[in-house]
């Protein structure tokens, strides 16, 4: 009975799966950081102009997310060859 020892090679799936983890935690973090600065800005600037209604802590925010979701919608649309 002969055993074969098999060579280690760097498993490729392992480094996809950090890949992706990398690139989806980056991509939660960028959208605590950009709601936080909508919101306290919004809170910001609707102090500043001395609104009774959070004016601009609605806006901004629905402004970071519909920018967060453009910007993800034309990172994984598949690119066009010319």
């Amino acid at each position: 009975m002969s055993h074969t020892m098999q060579q280690e090679t760097p498993n490729s799936n392992s480094n996809n799966n950090r890949y992706l983890l990398v690139k989806y935690a980056g991509l939660a973090l960028q959208w605590i950081v950009i709601l936080f600065l909508a919101v306290w800005g919004g809170r910001k600037m609707d102090h500043l102009f001395r609104f009774k209604k959070p004016v601009f802590g609605w806006l901004l925010p629905v402004i970071g997310i519909v920018g967060l979701l453009y910007s993800i919608i034309k990172d994984t649309s598949p690119k066009k060859s010319k």
